[in-house]
């Protein structure tokens, strides 16, 4: 419990040993028969393999200088940081609901970065938070080697650090931070990166994500009961799937597609909100899906753009409107086609008046089909006055006398 500096080259045994003070703990012994270490100040720089079949971080950091399999346990309220090292592999089941750091080593050589350092985490207990971090600030991956998930945790993950795994379908409870989802990553020269299927929400809370997902062929999923909203463009190219809950984009700016640029599928019970671009080949809605233009389902104002793609809200789907005024609405434009087999829901602000001729234009596309499947469900709008649907076609919804 002091600042100074120490080496120790033979091996721990016992129950518990407790590192204190803010000095450096080395090992160099292999073989420890120590059950628990706990790391409550300071660091442990670790040469001698596994330094204890559990080590408890409460505050301190660990630095391993060799390949691990040892249990790391991160109580609640605590927290902790690890840092791995570079071409060694990682078995290590996370324990427990603080907040851990990890550092994750590339190799630098002249002009190139290579991953060398395969994470094969098993967080699937772990339900506190994860961050990832990288030693190579310059570079900043990630390198995951596992489908166990992070689904009763959160990844945090900080702008700059690029999060990939090996082509596996890996779910996480909360996702926050500004970093980046990423694609696939090998541990060698002659392998060839697989697809990611990154599956988000399980926790089924609220949540903001004000990052990226990238990779080729990388898939995206939104799962749980929660609400994940998006703010940053993201550029994957496999498919987008909001099966639970709802996901909401949130950038008005945006000049780039908010959920990649693959298929986009929202399914039975599921909801697509908010404002902002969208850049996926074909949005559908399923049977049972709702798209909401707007942040909230009563926001008088939102814009949900295509960018000249396809809208096919099937059969039992809906589309739903919230008109605010005269001149304040929610809308959806720059369709390509818009297919409509579904519900037309258009709602209208309680005390609002409107007046005969006054128009609406919910959406805009080159061309709409509207096929007799179609279902009207609009709001009463006042004695005297209905709704003109006569051209639909064109998106336009108008009060006639």
């Amino acid at each position: 419990n002091n600042a100074h500096d120490f080496a120790m080259d033979k091996a721990f045994s016992g129950t518990v040993l407790t590192k204190r003070g803010s000095g450096w703990l080395k090992t160099y012994a292999s073989g420890s028969g120590l059950n628990r270490m706990i790391i409550a100040g300071g660091t442990v720089q670790n040469g001698s393999g596994n330094v204890a079949k559990v080590v408890e971080m409460q505050g301190g950091s660990l630095v391993d200088l060799i390949g691990t399999s040892n249990e790391i346990n991160i109580p609640e309220d605590k927290s902790g940081s690890w840092t791995t090292a570079n071409r060694c592999s990682y078995s290590n089941k996370i324990t427990g609901s603080g907040k851990l750091t990890v550092y994750c080593a590339t190799e630098k050589g002249s002009g190139w970065v290579a991953t060398r350092t395969p994470l094969q985490l098993n967080t699937s207990s772990f339900t506190g938070t994860l961050v990832p971090q990288a030693t190579n600030s310059s570079d900043g991956r990630f390198t995951l080697n596992t489908g166990s998930g992070l689904a009763n945790g959160t990844m945090s993950i900080p702008a700059g650090i690029v999060v990939q795994n090996t082509g596996k379908v890996y779910a996480i409870g909360e996702l926050t931070g500004s970093g980046t989802l990423g694609g696939g990553c090998t541990f060698d020269n002659n392998s060839t990166a697989g697809n990611n299927t990154w599956k988000v929400g399980a926790l089924n809370t609220d949540f903001t994500f004000d990052g990226a997902i990238t990779g080729s062929g990388t898939q995206f999923e939104k799962v749980g009961t929660g609400m994940m909203t998006v703010s940053a463009s993201s550029n994957f190219t496999g498919a987008a799937t909001i099966s639970e809950g709802t996901l909401c984009i949130n950038k008005s700016s945006a000049k780039a597609g908010l959920l990649g640029t693959g298929k986009l599928t929202v399914a039975d019970g599921a909801t697509l909100a908010g404002v902002g671009m969208l850049d996926n080949s074909t949005v559908t809605l399923n049977k049972g899906a709702l798209l909401r233009p707007g942040l909230k389902e009563t926001s008088t104002s939102g814009t949900i753009k295509l960018n000249g793609h396809n809208l096919v809200v099937g059969n039992g789907a809906t589309i739903r409107f919230y008109i605010g005024s005269r001149s304040l609405y929610t809308k959806v434009t720059d369709v390509g086609t818009m297919i409509m087999r579904g519900v037309l829901k258009v709602d209208v602000r309680d005390g609002v008046t409107l007046t005969e001729g006054d128009e609406f234009q919910l959406w805009s596309s080159n061309t709409t089909q509207i096929l007799t499947s179609m279902v009207l469900e609009l709001d009463s709008i006042g004695e005297g006055l209905c709704w003109d649907t006569s051209d639909l076609e064109s998106g336009v919804l108008r009060v006639a006398n």
